[in-house]
C-alpha cells in the first residue's frame, strides 16, 4: 500500500503486510508469522531504506497461540542503484514473557539482490536472565540464494557455587545433508563436555539429526564416550536415542548402555541434552567415588574399640559392597560386570539373568 506520494506522483514511502499461514496436525489453518514492511523512495523512485518488524507464533497443546519471536530487519547498506546489498536483523525469542534468546543477523547479497552469506551472533539466557550459551552460525548461498553451506560453531556455560562462570561445553554442528532446494535435511554434532576445574573433560558426544522435506526435525541420536579419568582402563559408551512428535519436538530421552540395556535414571519425558546426560553419568559416579573415599578415610566412621585387624576386615566389606552396589546398578553391562570380577579377582555374589534384573547365586 502506497502510503505517500509526491506531486509528481512518485511512491515516496509504501508498506506490505504478510501473514505466512501453515496447518497443525488436525489440518486446521493457522498463523505462522506476521510481518510488516516499510519502503522508502527517493525523488527519483529509488528505494534508500527497507525495514521489517515481525513476530512469530507458537501454539500450546491446546491450539492457544503465543508469540514465540520477534524481530527487526533493516537494510544497512543499499547501493546507488536500489539494491540491498547488506541486512541486519536483531531478535528476541520467549519463553512465555521471559526472554530466553537474542541474537543478530548480517546478511550480504550480491549486485543482483541475490542473498550470498549470512552470519549470525547469539546468546541464550535462563529464566533467571543467565547466560548459558553462545554461538555463531556461518552460512552460504549459492548463485541462485539458495542454501549449500551451514556450520555453527558454540559453547555452553555454567555457573559454580560462588558465583563463578566457566565453559562446561563447546560444540559444531554441520550442515551434512542439505537438499536442491536449500532445506537442511542432515546434521552432525561433534561436542566436548568439560568440568569445573581447568583442563577437565568428562566425555564427548556426536549427533545425528535428519529433518523431514520441510526441515522439520524427524529423527534424532547420539553417540556418548566417557573417558576413564581415575586411571587406566575401558572408557564407558553409552547411546541416546530421542522420540519425537510430528511437529519436530522431542517428547522422549532413551539412554542405553553399550549391551543395548535401557538406564532410566539417565533419560525420562522431554530433551535431554547430551551434555547434560554425561555431566549426570560422570556427577553419580564421582559423588560415589568420594563417599567411598570418605568412609574409608574419616576415623570417626569405625569405633574406637576395634582392633586394626577388624578395622581392616571392615574395609574389605565395604569395599565389596560398592562393587556389588556398582554390578546391580550396571547388571545390563556385562563387560562392567566382568572387568570388576576380574579386577577383584573373585567370584561376585551376583549373575544376570534377563534384561535388567540379577538374582543371587
Amino acid at each position: 500500500v502506497a502510503t505517500e506520494i509526491d506531486d509528481y506522483g512518485v511512491i515516496r514511502t509504501e508498506s506490505m503486510n504478510t501473514t505466512r499461514w501453515g496447518y497443525d496436525n488436525l489440518g486446521n489453518r493457522i498463523v505462522l508469522e506476521q510481518f510488516e514492511t516499510t519502503y522508502n523512495y527517493n525523488d527519483y523512485g529509488i528505494l534508500v531504506s527497507r525495514v521489517t518488524e515481525g513476530e512469530k507464533m507458537g501454539y500450546d497443546a491446546f491450539g492457544n497461540q503465543y508469540i514465540k519471536e520477534r524481530y527487526r530487519k533493516e537494510a544497512t547498506q543499499i547501493d546507488q542503484y536500489g539494491t540491498v546489498r547488506e541486512e541486519r536483523t536483531q531478535g528476541e525469542k520467549f519463553q512465555g514473557d521471559i526472554v530466553i534468546e537474542h541474537y543478530e543477523t548480517v546478511s550480504l547479497y550480491d549486485e543482483r539482490g541475490t542473498l550470498s552469506e549470512e552470519m549470525t551472533h547469539g546468546e541464550k539466557l535462563d529464566l533467571n536472565g543467565m547466560v548459558t550459551e553462545h554461538y555463531e552460525t556461518r552460512s552460504y548461498f549459492n548463485d541462485y540464494g539458495i542454501l549449500v553451506s551451514r556450520v555453527t560453531e558454540g559453547e555452553k556455560l555454567s555457573y559454580g557455587p560462588a558465583g563463578n562462570q566457566y565453559i562446561k561445553e563447546r560444540y559444531v554442528t554441520t550442515a551434512t545433508g542439505i537438499d536442491e532446494c536449500g532445506t537442511v535435511r542432515e546434521e552432525t554434532t561433534e561436542g566436548t563436555v568439560l568440568g569445573e576445574r581447568e583442563g577437565e573433560t568428562l566425555g564427548f558426544y556426536s549427533t545425528r539429526s535428519t529433518y523431514n522435506d520441510f526441515g522439520v526435525l524427524a529423527a534424532q541420536s547420539s553417540d556418548l564416550l566417557i573417558p576413564n579419568n581415575s586411571g587406566p582402563g575401558i572408557e564407558m559408551c553409552l547411546h541416546v536415542e530421542y522420540e519425537i512428535d510430528q511437529q519436530g519436538n522431542i517428547i522422549y530421552t532413551h539412554v542405553y548402555d553399550a549391551n543395548g540395556y535401557e538406564i532410566p535414571d539417565l533419560g525420562g519425558e522431554g530433551y535431554k541434552e547430551p551434555g547434560s546426560v554425561i555431566i549426570q553419568f560422570t556427577g553419580e559416579m564421582k559423588n560415589e567415588e568420594e563417599g567411598l573415599a570418605e568412609l574409608k578415610t574419616d576415623p570417626a566412621s569405625y569405633p574406637e574399640n576395634k582392633t586394626p585387624a577388624e578395622i581392616s576386615g571392615d574395609d574389605e566389606l565395604l569395599k565389596r559392597k560398592r562393587i556389588e552396589e556398582e554390578v546391580q546398578r550396571h547388571a545390563g553391562d556385562r563387560r562392567f560386570v566382568n572387568e570388576i570380577a576380574t579386577e577383584e579377582g573373585k567370584a561376585l555374589p551376583y549373575q544376570q539373568k534377563g534384561k535388567n534384573s540379577i538374582i543371587a547365586e
